[in-house]
């Protein structure tokens, strides 16, 4: 049965709180709370109810520490974005392991049933721009919705898989590879390529990316022993590097994970912790990763916030960019 996604995205009408567009990883953390209450930064507020502090939202269980001690907040989730009082987009900030110092990687949880999915080729990768229904950017018209954007997968010449939309593909969908799935309601699936997914009717875009790092709860084994061959060529001294991925959890929400210190193991760990029965490595290496969440200033432009600080523009999808991304919109 192919599971439903929820990504940790967070946007707002009303900016109220979380990180700024090249803040701290550990800003806007909440610790030691489990409901968004009174005290503290309001959580930004989309879709309809009162901009100001919601009450009674339950937050995601705080996230295992994987490393000694306790940073201030860390692994604690808040609510980035609420809908109607209830969070949309929830944010934590964690040490993935204990030989990088204080390091933070961000989690980010979505959900799923107020969101849906876009996935947008690049001018570059995969070209061909005729083809697809999406555009290279989040061009004006589409902004006014929008919540959040995070970067695809490997280049498709290196990948050995496809990229799918529109009933065409770049490369090839190969049985036995991770997929990232979107379905016509604007919801994603993640599975198996011929195993847990497969093309339908249903099925508007997949985004393959090597094998899965989770499967029926479960970390693929020896992740990292051969790393470069496995999980892609690295920049800088591995196997810790710039790494992101996602999940979906058994009640169908999303997760995302990204950090500058993961090894294909520890980014599995953080997946599974967050609750993930499947999940997938999605880019590696600075200079393709990303994750914004917006803002929607009266009259402005949206203003995006970054998950943690990474090379990219924040803007950079409001632009036309070479590589793929996906946008999440509000439903």
């Amino acid at each position: 049965m192919t599971a439903r996604v929820v990504a940790v995205l967070v946007a707002a009408s009303v900016l109220t709180a979380g990180c700024s567009s090249g803040g701290s990883p550990a800003e806007g953390s909440r610790a030691g709370s489990r409901t968004a209450s009174g005290a503290g930064s309001a959580p930004a507020v989309i879709g309809g109810g009162s901009t100001g502090q919601a009450t009674g939202v339950a937050l995601r269980v705080p996230l295992a520490l994987q490393a000694p001690g306790r940073l201030p907040g860390e692994g604690r989730f808040h609510a980035a974005v609420t809908r109607r009082g209830q969070p949309v987009l929830q944010v934590a900030h964690l040490r993935a392991d204990g030989t990088h110092g204080s390091i933070q990687a961000g989690v980010v949880w979505v959900d799923q049933k107020a969101t849906r999915f876009e996935l947008h080729p690049g001018w570059a990768d995969p070209g061909h721009l005729a083809l697809w229904n999406q555009p290279d950017w989040v061009p004006p018209s589409e902004r006014s919705t929008l919540l959040a954007t995070f970067n695809g997968g490997f280049k498709t010449p290196e990948l050995r898989g496809g990229f799918y939309e529109n009933g065409h593909t770049a490369g090839k969908l190969l049985a036995g590879l991770a997929s990232l799935v979107i379905h016509r309601d604007g919801r994603v699936s993640l599975g198996s390529w011929a195993d847990e997914e497969r093309l339908s009717g249903d099925v508007v875009a997949v985004r393959q990316n090597l094998h899965l790092l989770i499967d029926q709860h479960r970390i693929r084994s020896g992740l990292d022993s051969n790393v470069t061959a496995d999980w892609g060529p690295m920049i800088g001294v591995g196997p810790a590097v710039w790494r992101s991925g996602v999940g979906i959890t058994a009640r169908g929400d999303f997760v995302l994970v990204m950090g500058s210190a993961l090894t294909p193991q520890t980014l599995a760990n953080l997946l599974l912790d967050a609750g993930s029965v499947r999940g997938m490595e999605m880019d590696i290496n600075p200079a393709w990763m990303s994750f914004m969440w917006y803002t929607h200033p009266a009259g402005a432009t949206p203003r995006p916030h970054k998950l943690i600080t990474f090379q990219r523009s924040a803007d950079r999808y409001f632009t036309h960019t070479s590589r793929d991304f996906f946008a999440l919109h509000l439903r």
